[in-house]
């Protein structure tokens, strides 16, 4: 038996192509072994194999709605949606389709007209959707966690309203955002952003300054929805109605009715889905008078996680949510050392803010590129707080009154406070968290094993060595983002970060979907430096995105007249909003990072008026030094401002090929004056030709290796003082 049951699972290990998945099967064959061998659990055996059935089931289900998802992107169809207000904007939940089997999913709908909620929409058309950036990251396409099917707009297909008579609880859903509305309406504009960040996840109205310090002081889960405010929510629910009901059993019944309320009303996400099903375990072992185990839901609540989306196990939030429950399952009770604390309650407050920093301390390291080292104090001052913020706010919406919003201003005020106070983020590399994890294994089975001391401190030694003789190498990186049809252009040294560019598309969210997961990814926590070569939207239409998510020093903008329109109105505001300085330069303006760092603006002047494609042709052009490699970013320059700095160029390495590829650029003159042995065009889905052929064949005959970004992803630089390495993450 135990031989039958691991070649079924080794047969389907080896049509994995996925490393989690892979390791996902290999744990569930340990555990059936583990059964069998041990000649007991046949229960238990049973079990996990209809639970490997079942979820294998669900992923077949789920990849075979994607790919009627994908089709409808591809085919004219007509789609029934039902409207949902949101925070945000309006959403829409695909309830029916003409042509495909298709009964789930949600689009975003970017309409000019307001629908209300419960409000039935037939969208015909082809559904728009985001592109798939190959920036080598997320195993799977963000619809395949969240069923995300796409958009509808104006231009994407013909909208009838089909049904316009709002249920009752459409019409409470709308009216309660109304009032949250009116709530953030009457507070400073900081404590606004984060009551919204609070209730509904949202950052957009944080500024930049808020939202760094709540990083750095380990707070930054209070603005994203999680278990920690569905705990709350439980808990002010369960108190106030025992003060007045006095039955315990009906006051475990109303906090799970109330909390489940507030789940459907704000979005059901991976940890709010998790913390929801662990209350209606824990309720439902209160009332029928059964013994809670932690652990036990916990693990119930993953397997029924997963059985309902599989591909949930790829999620952030998921992650996050049950390493950080299952951190304070394992190490709370453990943690002694904070017994001589006299209060119970700030005592548990430190000690499950510990635990769960031990468990989400990879994946801080991993998504974030280090950790708050004062999470634990900083957790402390802010946690009691929090449910007097969720108690006045449920307040505030049923009772209006200015008291009311004075109490949540000073509770907001005192939690960004805090965050300012104690806001120390240390950063770390992933390298240096699988160094110390490997000397921390290596000196337990030393311990453990005395015949292996000798050896264990051989290769201690020699990991050490190996580690430190890495680190100190000086290192820069330059990396080519895929945004589609835009420049994303990242430069990072061991103490800037610079981005050249941000991407845009008015069609897809490529600050989002591309660019923030992939700096972040990168161990970028701030940008020092935010330089838009001109102000088109494929060049700086992102920026919004990232500075919500980001903090941004210094936006660099040329320095001429010609920088104009509604891009630069966006840069303009955006740094408004955030509180972000903006410098203008021109030509001969010298940033130097670092001695093996620098860039110097080659064009334009203040007083350059092309005549042929203006807002191209003042694009910023840069010459840049790391360590001794020189590189050449160019912006959309066209021919007329080439020809301003064509005479002037030396031979470099590296060519960021001007206008993706355009036959308006590159011209003969600047390649034959630049000679580059790498050209990178950044390019992608598009109705203008590019890249041009002629371009491209251009480049390859004066020797250069062409890359692409719609064809080999990110391409990225690894440079050293020696010599320097391109990598991509397609081919």
């Amino acid at each position: 038996m135990g031989w039958f049951i691991s070649s079924a699972v080794l047969t389907i290990i080896s049509f994995c192509d996925d490393l989690l998945i892979t390791c996902v099967a290999i744990l569930l064959m340990a555990a059936l072994l583990f059964v069998v061998y041990n000649k007991k659990g046949l229960k238990a055996m049973l079990t996990l194999v209809v639970i490997m059935i079942v979820v294998a089931g669900r992923f077949i289900y789920l990849d075979y709605q994607k790919a009627q998802w994908h089709m409808i992107r591809d085919q004219t169809d007509t789609l029934t949606i039902k409207v949902v207000k949101t925070i945000d904007g309006n959403k829409g939940k695909i309830i029916g389709s003409e042509n495909f089997d298709v009964n789930r999913g949600f689009v975003n709908i970017f309409l000019e007209d307001d629908f209300d909620s419960g409000t039935i929409i037939e969208h015909t058309g082809e559904l728009a959707v985001s592109k798939k950036y190959n920036n080598f990251f997320v195993p799977y396409e963000y619809c395949y966690i969240n069923d995300y099917v796409g958009y509808i707009t104006e231009f994407t297909g013909d909208i009838k309203v089909k049904k316009s008579n709002p249920l009752l609880h459409h019409r409470l859903n709308d009216a309660i955002i109304k009032r949250v509305e009116n709530i953030l309406d009457n507070l400073s504009d900081s404590s606004a952003g984060l009551v919204q960040g609070i209730f509904f996840g949202s950052k957009s109205n944080l500024s930049n300054t808020d939202r760094y310090s709540l990083l750095n002081a380990g707070l930054v889960h209070l603005t994203a929805v999680s278990g920690f405010h569905i705990g709350i929510i439980y808990y002010l629910i369960f108190s106030i109605s025992n003060v007045i009901i006095k039955n315990k059993d009906r006051c475990y019944l109303l906090g799970l009715l109330f909390t489940t309320l507030f789940v459907i009303f704000v979005g059901v996400k991976a940890s709010t889905l998790r913390a929801l099903i662990m209350i209606a375990i824990f309720t439902t072992s209160k009332v029928l008078g059964y013994p809670y185990s932690l652990t036990r839901s916990i693990g119930i609540t993953f397997m029924l996680s997963i059985i309902v989306n599989p591909f949930l196990i790829y999620d952030m939030g998921f992650q996050f949510s049950y390493l950080g429950v299952l951190g304070i399952a394992i190490f709370h009770s453990r943690i002694n050392f904070l017994n001589w604390i006299p209060n119970d309650f700030l005592a548990n407050i430190l000690k499950a803010t510990i635990a769960v920093q031990i468990t989400t301390f990879p994946l801080n390291i991993y998504y974030n590129g280090g950790f708050p080292l004062l999470s634990p104090l900083s957790n402390l001052l802010t946690t009691p707080v929090m449910p007097f913020i969720f108690l006045s706010v449920l307040v505030g919406i049923m009772i209006p009154i200015t008291p009311v919003f004075i109490i949540i201003e000073i509770l907001a005020k005192w939690i960004l406070f805090v965050a300012n106070i104690y806001g120390t983020w240390i950063p770390i590399s992933l390298s240096f968290m699988l160094y110390i994890i490997s000397i921390v294994a290596i000196f337990y089975l030393s311990y453990k094993y005395s015949k292996i001391q000798t050896s264990s401190i051989v290769l201690a030694i020699i990991l050490t060595i190996m580690y430190y003789s890495s680190i100190y190498i000086p290192t820069v990186y330059l990396h080519f983002i895929d945004v589609g049809q835009g420049d994303c252009i990242l430069i990072t040294d061991n103490n800037y970060n610079v981005l050249v560019d941000t991407g845009g598309n008015i069609n897809y969210d490529v600050g989002n979907r591309a660019v923030i997961p992939t700096l972040k990814r990168l161990g970028v926590t701030k940008l020092d430096y935010v330089f838009i070569t001109h102000a088109h939207f494929d060049h700086g239409g992102a920026i919004a995105e990232i500075a919500d998510e980001i903090p941004i020093e210094n936006i660099v903008i040329p320095n001429n007249q010609f920088f104009k329109g509604y891009t630069a109105d966006l840069i303009y505001n955006t740094a408004e909003k955030k509180q972000i300085n903006i410098i203008e330069i021109e030509k001969g303006a010298k940033s130097t990072f670092s001695d093996d760092f620098k860039l110097k603006t080659l064009h334009p002047t203040e007083d350059f008026f092309p005549t042929e494609s203006p807002i191209n042709n003042i694009s910023l052009v840069f010459e840049g030094r790391l360590f001794e490699k020189e590189i050449l970013l160019t912006g959309d320059i066209e021919k007329q401002g080439e020809s301003k700095v064509a005479p002037h160029l030396n031979e470099i390495d590296i060519l960021k090929v001007g206008h993706h590829g355009s036959s308006t650029s590159t011209t003969q003159e600047i390649i034959e004056n630049s000679s580059p042995q790498y050209a990178i065009i950044t390019v992608g889905e598009n109705s203008f030709g590019h890249p041009s052929a002629d371009v491209v064949k251009r480049l390859e005959d004066s020797g250069a290796k062409v890359f692409r970004t719609d064809k080999d992803g990110r391409i990225y630089f690894r440079i050293r003082p020696w010599g320097y390495k391109v990598e991509t993450t397609v081919r």
